[in-house]
């Protein structure tokens, strides 16, 4: 009977553990309660009073995400009718579960409980807690000017995690091209292809075919493609100090100009933008850089023969609700000369 009632607890155990590591896969954060100021959308706003008191419920998952809260950030927007607060009260309260001898127990406790300024249209709160929370209430208190009347707008709600990416994909679509001088059999061999998740032609311990001065790539059964194909995992960042901030509707010219003078050719862009761009309409900016340097040396590449000119592009883009000042990001201006391999890639982080 002990020993049963053991094999129960281990199974128990499995579960939690396997669902905790679903969890971890899914690497989400959402707001449950659904506002004009939790949408992201930044053309939505919520108008409140003086007197108002927002509670907004939110989700953090997985349980034992890896970086901890970091800040809240309130944005207003003021008009003849609508005064900046000078100052609000930030709370937030989670449920904490614990078991003791006498069985389980549920408990509220008080996250953060604090009165912030507001500097011009925006409140940033820093937090100092390093506690990781999975699901909580954000509870806002407004203190008036002069009196309970005055009425505000607030346009966005965030919360922001330090040292943790909500959601990113893997590097998507990385194709490679191959324009020898005449016809020749190429070899190419990514010496990290053991992150690979996908290929194609399907990728066993290499590449070998025969490459046209076309760029059409030929198999042993006389099969044709025009270009190889893979997708795999990274660590693979965004810089922190330079890039680009690009309108969603600037995109299709931003990444015409930028691939052009990096060494892409008409097909190649082409290929790149109406794969990207598409990605790239659901938010009003997105932050762009190009991680070519890391992705040569995440995944660095042998080919033979060695080819007379190597262009490997690799962009990283994020989603901006609103344009940031970005230092502009210097990119090395790429020749094709002779035998030519190309590779492109990228990765969007959610």
């Amino acid at each position: 009977m002990k020993n049963c009632f053991l094999i129960i607890q281990w199974i128990i155990l499995i579960s939690i553990l396997q669902a905790q590591i679903s969890l971890a896969q899914e690497h989400q954060f959402k707001w449950i309660s659904q506002t004009p100021i939790t949408d992201n959308n930044p053309n939505t706003k919520l108008e409140v009073r003086a007197d108002t008191t927002l509670n907004l419920g939110f989700e953090v998952k997985p349980n034992n995400y890896e970086g901890e809260l970091d800040k809240i950030i309130v944005k207003f927007r003021k008009d003849n009718e609508h005064l900046l607060p000078k100052r609000m009260q930030l709370r937030i309260i989670y449920e904490h579960t614990g078991i003791t001898e006498d069985g389980e127990y549920t408990d509220l406790v008080i996250f953060l409980d604090t009165i912030v300024p507001v500097k011009e249209n925006t409140l940033i709160y820093q937090y100092n807690d390093k506690n990781k929370l999975t699901e909580a209430n954000l509870i806002v208190k407004f203190y008036p000017n002069k009196n309970y009347s005055e009425k505000y707008w607030i346009e966005d709600i965030f919360i922001t995690r330090k040292n943790f990416q909500i959601y990113e994909e893997p590097d998507e679509k990385p194709v490679i091209y191959l324009y020898p001088e005449e016809t020749t059999i190429v070899s190419v061999k990514h010496l990290n292809s053991e992150k690979f998740t996908f290929s194609y032609p399907n990728y066993q311990q290499g590449w070998n075919f025969k490459v046209y001065p076309s760029g059409e790539i030929e198999d042993k059964t006389a099969k044709r493609y025009p270009y190889l194909f893979w997708e795999g995992l990274s660590d693979i960042k965004a810089s922190n100090k330079m890039g680009y901030c690009v309108h969603k509707d600037s995109m299709v010219t931003f990444l015409e100009d930028k691939l052009s003078y990096q060494g892409l050719n008409d097909k190649e862009i082409t290929d790149f933008i109406t794969y990207w761009a598409p990605r790239m309409q659901e938010f009003p900016y997105y932050f762009i850089y190009f991680a070519n340097q890391e992705f040569e040396k995440e995944y660095p590449v042998q080919v033979n023969p060695k080819p007379d000119s190597q262009i490997r592009i690799f962009m990283v883009a994020k989603p901006l609700l609103y344009p940031e000042k970005i230092k502009g990001q210097p990119l090395q201006k790429l020749e094709r000369k002779g035998f030519t391999y190309v590779e492109w890639g990228g990765k969007l982080i959610h």
